[in-house]
C-alpha cells in the first residue's frame, strides 16, 4: 500500500536525475509511512516496535526494486502488491 502509494505519486510527476528521484521517493515513502503509523496509534492505541520495524524494512525493499524498475525507464510498479506495504 505505502511503495503503491509512492508509485503512483512518481508516475504523475516528472523528475530528472536518479538523485532527485531517490530523494523525493525517500521523502514519499517516509510521509506515507508515518501516516500509516500515525493511524494504526489513533485506531490501536499501541503498536509493536518490531511490527514498525518490519513495515521500514519492506518499504525499504519494495522501494529500491521500484526505483530500480523507474530508473530503468519503467513507471515504478513492481507489479508486486504482496503484503500491502
Amino acid at each position: 500500500m505505502i511503495v503503491a502509494a509512492t508509485n503512483a505519486q512518481m508516475s504523475e510527476i516528472a523528475i530528472d536525475g536518479k538523485e532527485e528521484r531517490d530523494e523525493f521517493r525517500l521523502a514519499t515513502d517516509g510521509l506515507h509511512f508515518h501516516r500509516v503509523e500515525w493511524r494504526l496509534r489513533e485506531e490501536l492505541g499501541e503498536v509493536d516496535a518490531a511490527l514498525l520495524d518490519k513495515v521500514k524494512g519492506e518499504i525499504s525493499t519494495k522501494s529500491r526494486d521500484s526505483g530500480d524498475n523507474n530508473a530503468a525507464g519503467g513507471d515504478g510498479a513492481s507489479g508486486d502488491d504482496e503484503g500491502d506495504v
